[in-house]
C-alpha cells in the first residue's frame, strides 16, 4: 500500500477519541500515569506472546500484531516516533487540536483502535504490570554473541489463559 493510500485509510478510520488517546500517550508522563505508549506496545509484543489475548475481532492479538508488522514494515507501523528521515511525519488536526506524529504511529493507533486495546488495558492493568515486573526480573543470560530470534517462530510460554476484549 502506498503512502498516500495508507494516509487516506488512516485518516478515514481514526476516531477523535483514538486521537485523544494518542495525544495523551505521547505527552510526557508522570510516574503515576496509568497507561503509557510503552504499556500498549508491551501488551502487543510481550504480554500477548506469553498469555494469549483474544481481541474484539475474535483473533489472537500477538499473531495480528506480527501480521501488521510484516504487512507494513517498520517505516509504516510502530508505536514510537523515530527519526524523521526514516519515518513519515504527519501533522493531524481535529476539533481545533493538533498532534504531530508519524505515519507509523497513526497506523499503530488504528491497530489499537480496531482491536479495542485501550479498554483491555484499562480493565487488566494490574495483571499487565505484574507480568512486566516478573518478566523484567528474569533476564536470560547472554553469551558472547547476542542471538536474534525469528519472531514468527515464537511460541507462547507460561499460562495459557485466554482473555477476551469486550467492546
Amino acid at each position: 500500500m502506498g503512502d498516500a493510500a495508507l494516509l487516506q485509510c488512516v485518516s478515514r478510520s481514526l476516531t477523535p477519541s483514538t486521537l485523544e488517546d494518542l495525544r495523551h500517550l505521547t505527552r510526557r508522563h508522570k510516574a503515576h500515569d496509568a497507561i503509557s505508549l510503552r504499556m500498549v506496545e508491551y501488551l502487543c509484543n510481550n504480554f500477548s506472546k506469553d498469555i494469549p489475548v483474544v481481541t474484539a475481532t475474535n483473533q489472537d492479538l500477538h499473531s495480528q500484531y506480527l501480521a501488521a508488522q510484516e504487512q507494513f514494515k517498520r517505516q509504516k507501523f510502530g508505536a514510537f516516533r523515530r527519526q524523521a528521515e526514516r519515518w513519515i511525519p504527519v501533522s493531524v488536526t481535529w476539533e481545533d487540536k493538533q498532534l504531530d506524529s508519524s505515519m507509523a504511529q497513526l497506523n499503530f493507533m488504528l491497530f489499537v483502535q480496531r482491536h479495542g486495546l485501550m479498554k483491555f488495558i484499562a480493565s487488566n492493568i494490574d495483571h499487565i504490570r505484574r507480568h512486566r515486573r516478573e518478566r523484567s526480573s528474569v533476564k536470560p543470560k547472554r553469551g558472547g554473541k547476542r542471538r536474534v530470534l525469528n519472531p514468527c517462530r515464537a511460541t507462547p510460554r507460561g499460562r495459557l489463559a485466554v482473555m477476551e476484549i469486550r467492546s
